[in-house]
């Protein structure tokens, strides 16, 4: 008995320090190592390469989510709850809108878990600005950010995905149709794209294979990088710090690659402050962008 209980005591204080080492210290990085490259200076000038107007607004709506404790979204922090919400962009040009990350439908949050305060009115104006948008581009191939593009085939002809969102065989990717996957126009891998005028896509492969930061410039001069996923929350720049190890390992990401881009990103914060930077869930963040008018509600 004595025996059983001693070895019952054991396993429970292994597994209190496996689940301490793979979600509750924030491991060491070293930064000063990476080669990763997000250079303001290139993204402006791509940004201003291309002839025509750039965007005179950008707006979000925000369809569904879930809730994780801080510390699974970035070690170290507490274990209080912080929204983690499903966003897609309309950038309004003066003859064009163009769409980045698509949310996802009902069913899609569904399986993927990410039902609260799903928001159908919203899901349906994503509909809509996807079904007359321009061209439609996404952070990356997880369903919550790329869902919506592959909900209908009817507006798989406006999609610009590079090969890796495409072809990737990751979890939590949306099904893809045949005649979606046909459908879809393939963009190049450099790691600049300036690919209308005032959007530039950056390769940032680190959470998925096929993950890309975007970078926008208004025409009131107002600039946004959204991180995808790279960055779930700011608490993940501010400390340099992506998911804890499990769910890195879970999903198959690229840590060191992920740490080198969110140094790239604090350091950007830090030298660039007019930047707006928004993460791929960070409500709080949202909240704050829409405030200063780098954002409005709703798609038009």
């Amino acid at each position: 008995m004595i025996k059983k209980i001693l070895l019952t005591l054991v396993a429970i204080v292994l597994v209190g320090a496996m689940l301490l080492y793979f979600v509750g210290i924030r491991p060491t990085y070293a930064p000063e190592g990476c080669t990763y490259e997000l250079d303001i200076a290139k993204l402006r000038a791509l940004a201003a390469s291309v002839p025509g107007n750039k965007p005179t607004e950008i707006r979000v709506e925000d369809v569904t989510g879930v809730e994780f404790p801080r510390a699974i979204v970035c070690p170290g922090e507490s274990w209080d709850k912080a929204q983690f919400r499903a966003y897609a962009y309309q950038l309004v040009f003066d003859d064009k809108t163009i769409i980045v990350d698509t949310a996802m439908n009902a069913a899609q949050a569904k399986t993927l878990g990410m039902t609260e305060g799903f928001d159908e009115a919203a899901w349906e104006r994503v509909a809509k600005g996807l079904a007359q948008a321009s061209a439609i581009y996404v952070t990356h191939e997880h369903a919550d950010h790329m869902g919506g593009a592959f909900a209908d085939d009817k507006w798989a002809g406006s999609l610009r995905l590079n090969p890796q969102q495409l072809d990737s065989t990751i979890m939590n990717r949306p099904e893809i149709s045949a005649a979606a996957r046909a459908a879809a126009k393939r963009i190049g891998a450099d790691h600049y794209q300036a690919v209308a005028p005032g959007v530039v896509v950056i390769e940032a492969a680190g959470h998925t294979p096929g993950s890309q930061m975007i970078y926008v410039a208004r025409a009131d001069g107002t600039e946004v990088i959204f991180t995808g996923d790279t960055a779930w929350l700011a608490d993940n720049i501010d400390h340099q710090q992506g998911p804890a190890k499990v769910v890195l390992a879970a999903m198959g990401s690229n840590r060191p690659a992920l740490s080198c881009q969110l140094a790239a990103l604090d350091h950007l914060q830090k030298t660039e402050p007019k930047v707006a930077i928004m993460p791929g869930h960070d409500k709080a963040r949202m909240s704050e962008l829409v405030a200063r008018g780098v954002f409005k509600p709703t798609f038009k």
